[in-house]
């Protein structure tokens, strides 16, 4: 092994033995850089300017050279989750709303055609609908829900190719992304003050180590494989293996066999139930309480519910996307016509928030076309998204709104995967949680926002966010105790353990991002890293020591007390990908070779037998090491004849002080 170079680095790291730790992943990390570059935009302009288009009234209008075509079509509903229904019209006059939500349109201006699909909200008609307000919950807390879902996009990637999007988020909106990044001290050179200050005012004490700025603890930890095993925990607090159980309908039959193929959903056996039998989709109880609800996602021949599973049976909300993704396959690419298809997806988001602005609003779309089969490529929707968060948020659409933008989890399938932080990053996605300021100001609100700040880095897992979801519903009265790890949704609007686990959360083994402590003087490779680091460690001591070498005699390594490293767990790293087709079943027959670890040495130097210990974040692909100092006990500067306290030290350098 070659002498490693190490440093220390602006920021620091507690360990927290009691918690849940993930590692520190690096967003340009040696290991995947090479995966990630700009891609070029959409050229949709390049193709025939569509001549129809929805203004921001919600009104069809035609461009101004082709304000004298004429054009017909199909209005499209839903039938059932396969098939759609058409209705002609000769018609689509200028200025007018569209008559359903989903029309596919030819137009005619002479000897030119243009055919292209037109979707807009129409707010429905039905009386019973436009009643629901009259249903809220007088526990509830109003709100609507506008929740954007991405695929594929890990916590890392979302802010890679993302940023104006996460700077919007996280600076106007003031969201709270699940990140599991604790800034305990945004400036550096504040805890050194703090640190001569202690000095000045308390002469001879001893001086504990300041809170060291910057701790990655437990983030949103995905719990299965794939977008189903993201949504169903969200959408109902269970999972797919879990709910057909749930369901009577088959207690009738004492065959075992019988009852599972009654009890599944899964549409490739013959008595498979359609989802909506048998799932509490959380939408119905947004519904039952007054509000009007909208699911969508931009493929349909992989959709969530239909893609294994058997679909619905009945339209599962009041608008649905599927229906007109149908037609949208038909013609296929990343385009309708020359308008970009991810900016007639935000603005159909759009139109539902301001069209049922008088109701309660439950709004999911979950968009995938960019981002499933590309790393790259989401980058260009990057400013629209900004764009349409930030207006809706200047025009007030979202005062009153619970704001979720999420990912289900990260890249599955491309090289990536294979590397030891591909591995981490899938199961750690991108998700961000929004409370409107104005609600922030309530009794309920401010409490509730406490509560989302401090759970940032408690583990926390698509079973909290159907909690979070029913909190809205029903705010409950106690939002100050802590909740009970006995239960598996542990809502993100109250106190969740900071000490909770993957067994607690619901998250196996395979998929949990916690680190668990090893022996690092276990094998002679892992001896011979951790003698290597305990040198470069005495050598970051001595380059302290430099303006006081003097008065000091220079140390060295005397013995290795001690050596543990914080790695992944070993289901983690043999995980390679799974046995069935329904991604339930792990294949553990990987050998992911870990990419990084932190390490806790603990040593002895000579002369003055001073005992240290310091974290250290190794890199097993280059050789720079970054020493964070945890603690430095009994420490003494021995000269020939003098021995200075550390108290004298933490004059001269602020990392030499007593930590207990």
């Amino acid at each position: 092994m070659n002498q490693p170079f190490l440093r220390f680095l602006p920021n620091f790291i507690r360990f927290f033995f009691q918690k849940c730790r993930i590692p520190k992943l690096d967003i340009n990390g040696a290991e995947v850089k090479s995966f990630f570059f700009k891609t070029k935009p959409l050229e949709c302009f390049k193709n025939p300017k569509n001549w129809v288009y929805i203004d921001d009234s919600n009104n069809v209008q035609y461009i101004e050279n082709r304000k004298n075509a004429k054009c017909h079509g199909f209005y499209v509903t839903r039938k059932d989750d396969q098939e759609n229904e058409y209705a002609s019209f000769d018609s689509l006059p200028s200025g007018k709303p569209m008559l359903s939500d989903f029309a596919t349109v030819k137009c005619v201006d002479g000897s030119r055609i243009w055919e292209g699909i037109l979707m807009s909200v129409v707010r429905k008609k039905d009386e019973d609908l436009l009643k629901r307000g009259s249903a809220l919950s007088p526990d509830g807390s109003g709100l609507n829900v506008y929740f954007l879902g991405f695929d594929s996009l890990s916590q890392m990637s979302f802010r890679r190719k993302m940023p104006k999007s996460v700077d919007v988020l996280e600076k106007t909106l003031d969201a709270v992304v699940l990140d599991g990044y604790l800034n305990v001290c945004k400036d550096f050179h504040s805890v050194i003050q703090r640190v001569y200050s202690i000095q000045e005012q308390h002469p001879g004490k001893r001086c504990r180590q300041i809170a060291l700025l910057e701790s990655q603890n437990a983030g949103y930890n995905i719990v299965g494989d794939g977008t189903p095993q993201a949504f169903i925990p969200i959408l109902t607090a269970s999972t797919e293996e879990e709910l057909p159980l749930t369901s009577a309908c088959c207690s009738q039959y004492t065959s075992i066999s019988t009852r599972l193929l009654c009890f599944v959903v899964r549409k490739r056996f013959r008595h498979a139930n359609y989802v909506d039998d048998v799932y509490p989709f959380i939408w119905s109880n947004f519904s039952s309480a007054g509000y009007v609800t909208l699911y969508g996602e931009d493929a349909f021949a992989i959709g969530t519910f239909t893609y294994r599973l058997k679909g619905f049976r009945n339209q599962p909300t009041d608008h649905y996307l599927r229906t007109i993704f149908k037609e949208y396959e038909k013609i296929g690419g990343n385009c309708l016509g020359s308008e970009p298809l991810h900016k007639t997806w935000f603005r159909y988001s759009r139109e539902f928030m301001q069209v049922y602005k008088d109701v309660p609003r439950f709004l999911l779309m979950h968009q995938g076309l960019l981002s499933h089969d590309d790393i790259n490529l989401v980058e260009v929707e990057d400013e629209d998204l900004a764009n349409t968060l930030l207006e809706m948020h200047k025009s007030g659409e979202l005062d009153n709104a619970l704001v979720i933008v999420m990912a289900d989890h990260g890249h599955r399938f491309a090289k990536l995967r294979e590397t030891h932080q591909g591995q981490l990053e899938e199961r750690l996605p991108f998700f961000a949680i929004s409370l409107p300021a104005k609600f922030r100001q309530t009794e309920h609100g401010r409490k509730m926002y406490k509560n989302l700040l401090n759970n940032k880095d408690r583990l926390t897992t698509p079973f909290d966010i159907h909690a979070t979801l029913m909190d809205i519903l029903h705010i409950p009265k106690d939002l100050t105790t802590v909740q009970n790890t006995s239960k598996r949704p542990l809502s993100l609007f109250r106190p969740i353990p900071e000490d909770r686990t993957c067994a607690q959360a619901g998250v196996d083994a395979h998929w949990c991002t916690c680190l668990n402590w090893q022996d690092a003087m276990g094998t002679p490779e892992d001896k011979e890293i951790s003698h290597q680091l305990a040198l470069a460690i005495v050598g970051v001591i001595n380059k302290q020591l430099k303006d006081v070498l003097h008065l000091c005699a220079k140390l060295s390594l005397k013995e290795l007390l001690d050596a543990k490293k914080l790695v992944p767990n070993e289901g983690l790293l043999k995980y390679k990908n799974v046995k069935d087709k329904d991604g339930f079943v792990p294949d553990l027959s990987g050998n992911t070779k870990t990419a990084f670890a932190h390490y806790q040495i603990k040593l002895r130097t000579t002369p003055g037998n001073a005992i240290y210990e310091a974290g250290i974040l190794y890199s097993y692909h280059g050789y720079e090491i970054y020493c964070i100092p945890i603690m430095v006990a009994h420490m003494w500067c021995t000269t020939h004849t003098v021995a200075y306290s550390e108290d004298f030290l933490l004059s001269h350098s602020y990392f030499l002080g007593d930590a207990r």
